[in-house]
């Protein structure tokens, strides 16, 4: 396939099926790659200026993993909620907040910050396509437990979301 069928390929997954679209760019992550280059480069060049911003994601990624060897949770979840709030573009971030929600058994923020990865662009991009597809499955393990959560507290009448 050229540049141009993979483009319209990639367009049309994007709008019909997105863990078909995740896993083609894993498959094929050199050619979606050089077309996504094309097709998002608005979204790369913002990667850019985040990249040589006060808020680069390689520093604030290795913050928190500093904080997880030391046990800092709180201050661990702080760099995360703020990294997110300032929309970071590694998916690492996103799931490990998710993580450590799911551990503390809040399952709704952790099913929020997963969301909120998708919410941004940057899911589109090839080179994120491997968390992105973690992420996707984390989201619908997350949709199982809450319906089983809300279908539990219902019953007792109390409601989770």
């Amino acid at each position: 396939m050229n540049s141009e069928e993979i483009g319209k390929q990639m367009i049309y997954e994007l709008e019909n099926d997105l863990e078909l679209y995740l896993t083609h760019c894993k498959n094929n992550y050199v050619k979606y790659v050089k077309v996504a280059q094309v097709i998002f480069k608005d979204i790369y060049d913002k990667m850019n200026l985040f990249d040589y911003s006060k808020s680069n994601p390689a520093d604030i990624n290795y913050k928190a993993k500093e904080l997880q060897k030391v046990n800092e949770l709180e201050t661990e979840i702080d760099v995360l909620q703020e990294a997110i709030y300032s929309e970071i573009y590694t998916p690492w971030t996103y799931e490990r907040l998710a993580i450590i929600y799911i551990k503390q058994k809040e399952f709704e923020k952790a099913y929020k910050v997963c969301m909120k990865w998708f919410e941004l662009d940057y899911w589109k991009l090839p080179n994120t396509s491997d968390g992105s597809l973690r992420i996707l499955k984390r989201i619908n393990n997350l949709e199982k437990k809450l319906n089983i959560f809300n279908k539990l507290r219902k019953y007792k009448g109390y409601y989770l979301i």
